[in-house]
């Protein structure tokens, strides 16, 4: 007997971890950041491998843990 397939929502496609406090969160209430040419920036639109967070406040806990490095796949001082 074949074992059923996992049909995921709409509303679960939609879901993004942050890389801060690792909580899952709708994409539209997350922030984008990308590793650019020009540094990082926070853009929904930008080509390029993005990083996702709540606030300021995941954004330097991230920082101090490492998680942009593991997300954009780069070197981050």
């Amino acid at each position: 007997m074949a074992t059923p397939k996992v049909v995921m929502t709409s509303t679960e496609l939609r879901l993004r971890t942050c890389i801060g406090c690792r909580k899952r969160r709708e994409r539209v209430k997350l922030f984008r950041c990308v590793c650019g040419e020009k540094g990082a920036v926070i853009d929904r639109n930008s080509a390029g491998r993005g990083a996702r967070l709540c606030g300021v406040d995941f954004a330097r806990q991230a920082l101090w843990i490492g998680a942009y490095a593991k997300a954009w796949r780069v070197e981050v001082d």
